[in-house]
């Protein structure tokens, strides 16, 4: 991940610098080249995301409909997925027999990384539910697990595995911890943050460097679709920091009296 975060500094901040003169097309493809060497679904997810938002969607309405249409289709093809996914009991591993299940069907053979955390997601999001909607804590195991014995590959026993490992998606994690009154919070503040952002744009437009916090917040979170963030001590620093940033970005918008009059 730490490439993948060099590499998307480098070419978003160099087209945010010269994107008059480069051709969006041509940042596209460098991106796919980078792709093609890394293999990284993550990103693919931020380009499409930042590429999206930076010169195909200018309005909030079309966006929360996007959003939608992309959540419905998760949520499809997640239901498609699910017998395939529950087939991953097998008591020779804390995480189950994930080969079989990647064995079941072509599309989970296309990246084993995704595939290994819809599995999770199913185990921790749908096995658990409705009970999972209060959370479950901190400093129980997200996984059940054999006392003193240890089936993954990991250099820790499963007890030890179990009970720190995430659910690499940081709002599941959150989700599974804290219940469904912490994905009310997320979502009141991500709200805002694309609220002001689509509204405002003509604003953040003319402040590139403010505008460059917004995506930089957005790309962060995407990061955390399919990673740790917000429960590791090092990113969450870097993920609450950054939304501060967007928040002072709203404020000295605010203080300059610009409103939708000025649009």
């Amino acid at each position: 991940m730490l490439i993948d975060r060099n590499a998307y500094t480098f070419w978003f901040s160099f087209l945010h610098k010269n994107w008059k003169g480069v051709p969006v097309i041509a940042f596209i493809l460098i991106h796919f080249l980078y792709i093609g060497a890394y293999t990284s679904l993550s990103v693919v997810i931020i380009l499409v995301v930042i590429v999206t938002l930076k010169f195909f969607i200018k309005s909030y309405a079309y966006f929360k409909l996007l959003l939608l249409a992309i959540a419905i289709s998760f949520c499809i093809l997640f239901y498609l997925a699910t017998p395939y996914l529950k087939l991953y009991q097998d008591n020779y591993s804390l995480f189950g027999n994930v080969e079989y299940v990647y064995s079941q069907h072509p599309l989970f053979r296309i990246d084993n990384n995704t595939s290994w955390r819809l599995i999770f997601w199913y185990r921790t999001v749908i096995e658990t539910f409705p009970q999972n909607l209060i959370g479950i804590g901190i400093g129980t195991p997200l996984l059940p697990y054999t006392p003193n014995i240890s089936t993954s590959d990991l250099i820790y026993d499963d007890e030890h595995v179990a009970h720190v490992i995430g659910t690499h998606n940081t709002f599941i994690t959150v989700f599974v911890r804290f219940g469904i009154i912490s994905i009310l919070l997320f979502g009141m503040i991500y709200r805002s943050v694309f609220r002001e952002y689509f509204l405002f744009n003509r604003y953040y437009l003319n402040n590139r460097n403010d505008i460059n916090i917004f995506l930089g917040f957005i790309a962060l979170s995407t990061v955390g679709l399919f990673n740790l963030l917000i429960e590791t001590s090092t990113l969450s620093a870097l993920y609450w920091i950054s939304l501060g940033f967007v928040s002072r970005a709203i404020t000295n918008r605010k203080n300059q009296n610009y409103d939708m009059q000025n649009m």
